[in-house]
Order: C-alpha cells, then sequence, then structure tokens
C-alpha cells in the first residue's frame, strides 16, 4: 500500500514520507509535517494508545497541520444499536480471530485528539454513519 502511495504522489512523491513501525513506539523523524492521515487504523488501538500517538504527532507537526481520518463508527439512534453496534461487534471479532488483535470496542479517538491539541474542522458520514471521515487541525496554543 505504501509503494502504492507513493506512485499515486506521481510529482508529488518528493513530499510524501512513509515509515513502516508500530506506532505505539514510533518516533517521527524529520522536519514537520503539515499532514497526518490515517484510515480505519485509529479502531486498533486503545484510546490511551491514540492519546500517546497524538502526543507524539502533535510534537512533530507544523501549527497549521491537518490530520486526515476515517474510521468506523456507531451512529446515535435505532441504526446504531440494531445494525452498526452488531456489525462493528462482528468486524472486531472476526479481525481478533484472524489476527490477534485483543480490542473489541471503539476507541473514542476524538476525546484524545482534542486532548493533544486536535480540534476536529470537518466531518463525512456514509451509510447512515457507519463510516466517517474527519478532518482535525493541530490548534498550537
Amino acid at each position: 500500500m505504501l509503494n502504492e502511495l507513493s506512485r499515486r504522489a506521481g510529482h508529488g512523491v518528493i513530499r510524501v514520507h512513509t515509515c513502516i513501525a508500530d506506532a505505539r513506539h514510533w518516533r517521527p523523524e524529520g522536519p514537520p509535517y503539515d499532514l497526518a492521515v490515517s484510515h480505519f487504523f485509529l479502531d486498533c488501538l486503545r484510546t490511551a494508545e491514540i492519546e500517546s500517538l497524538a502526543a507524539t504527532i502533535s510534537k512533530s507537526v507544523t501549527p497549521s497541520a491537518k490530520w486526515l481520518i476515517s474510521e468506523f463508527a456507531i451512529p446515535p439512534g435505532l441504526y446504531g444499536q440494531l445494525f452498526a453496534r452488531p456489525l462493528i461487534r462482528g468486524l472486531y471479532s472476526t479481525f481478533g480471530f484472524l489476527t490477534g488483535l485483543t480490542i473489541r470496542n471503539l476507541p473514542d479517538h476524538r476525546a484524545a485528539l482534542r486532548r493533544s491539541g486536535f480540534e476536529l474542522i470537518a466531518e463525512r458520514n456514509w451509510l447512515g454513519g457507519l463510516l466517517v471521515s474527519e478532518l482535525w487541525s493541530f490548534n498550537a496554543h
């Protein structure tokens, strides 16, 4: 996937930095970054692990950096309780069986990012709120 990202970046590839590492222990290299992207990744971590990652990232970004996130969500209401929650529980069980992942619930990535100085500035939902994409801005005060 990282090779495909670099290929699709075209001429902008010189501004793309990829790294394969355990995010729980990763330390950024190089100059401050202006963008972080995590798609369907934070839901594999616990809230405390996301908070630690967000704190690490907050120390390595420019004052106006953005963080683009896509994740599963449980929307409020009957749809969330009757459809989304059981579906996500099933996804976690299956993924846990296949990979050994021990996490079984969606973490509160929003609270973790807010505590690290990020502010939600845009959000889009799909499939009735089951999938969410968010744009966060680092708010260096």
